[in-house]
């Protein structure tokens, strides 16, 4: 596998173990990064969801007790 720092393209083999390791959590911290943003996204979703559904409710509520 191949990398590109600074615009620079480097074999993975050639790097030193410290520096393979150190590349592997990069790409383990990326994707776990990757996977809070796309579960904050799904949340920020859900919550406008449930709300609008609690306002509606309660908008619908309030016009019955006028009645």
């Amino acid at each position: 596998m191949t990398i590109e720092v600074d615009g620079k393209i480097f074999d993975e083999k050639n790097l030193s173990k410290e520096a393979r390791i150190a590349l592997e959590n990069v790409n383990q911290l990326n994707k776990a990064r990757d996977t809070l943003v796309l579960n904050l996204e799904r949340n920020r979703i859900l919550l406008s969801h449930y709300t609008n559904m609690v306002k509606k409710d309660v908008l619908k509520e309030k016009k019955e007790d006028k009645k």
